[in-house]
């Protein structure tokens, strides 16, 4: 097998490994159900379902609707911790609760670290006329402005939020840069550091280039759709993971040539 095969074999098996290890918790219904409703609602019920509704035309951002069993006392308790208001009855005789924006009171190791601030969430009741329930932990695409502000409200069961800068900031920017940067250094570092080949050799261009281009735009697709996202905001991802591979492959190749010629180094 060629070298070239060999990388970029070897970059997508790595790639997929780190992204379903950094995304473990959104596998299961239950893994999502404890990293976004846990610390309100406990553990997850017994015959809970997960559907990530997918974003389109009428909204920006895909968002995780759980399907609930009949439960009148995880009814009551929705209700009551997001303090939600009944907005009406459609023709199928579904309840639905909403109207309000709820303002977190996340403790100093719990905050999110990007923000610095909490942030109001969106939660929505459906209640089926035979009990069971789907219910929305946040919906990211209703406007802030369209509802009013629930006052602080603390969590119920905060062993659940994540604590520690792995959970709270590192883990978002290491898969941002596994996305956008990790193919071009993972090609680069074991090409021309590694291995330590000439950046004139022939196999350099679709190593270090090409295949970091490639992989960076699948991947990105790939992570993007398989999250929710549509189609299009999948596809501009995608272009610029390629764009910014691209931009480190061309700095990492052009670093090492001029290490290489200060410190004299022939290969």
């Amino acid at each position: 097998m060629s070298e070239d095969k060999r990388y970029f074999i070897g970059l997508c098996i790595i790639y997929a490994l780190l992204l379903t290890l950094g995304q473990w918790d959104n596998l299961t219904p239950q893994g999502q159900w404890r990293a976004e409703a846990a610390p309100w609602l406990g553990e997850p019920p017994s015959g809970l379902h997960a559907e990530n509704v997918r974003a389109g035309e009428d909204r920006m951002y895909p968002v995780t609707v759980y399907s609930l069993p009949a439960d009148e006392e995880l009814r009551r308790r929705i209700i009551d911790i997001f303090q939600l208001e009944k907005t009406g009855t459609n023709a199928a005789g579904e309840e639905k609760y909403g109207n309000r924006h709820v303002l977190p009171d996340y403790t100093a190791d719990t905050r999110p670290v990007l923000t610095g601030l909490s942030v109001c969430i969106s939660p929505w009741l459906v209640v089926r006329p035979d009990g069971s329930m789907q219910f929305c932990a946040n919906d990211a695409n209703v406007e802030q402005g369209e509802y009013p502000v629930t006052s602080l409200v603390a969590h119920p069961f905060p062993q659940y939020l994540p604590r520690g800068s792995w959970e709270l900031m590192y883990r978002p920017l290491a898969l941002a840069g596994l996305c956008f940067l990790f193919p071009a250094l993972f090609c680069c570092a074991g090409w021309l550091w590694v291995q330590r080949r000439s950046v004139n050799a022939a196999e350099t261009k679709r190593i270090c280039l090409h295949i970091p281009v490639l992989v960076g735009f699948l991947g990105a697709f790939a992570d993007f759709y398989g999250n929710g996202f549509d189609f299009p905001y999948s596809l501009f991802s995608s272009v610029f993971s390629a764009i910014t591979n691209c931009v480190a492959a061309l700095m990492l190749v052009g670093g090492t040539t001029l290490v290489r010629k200060l410190f004299g180094i022939t290969n």
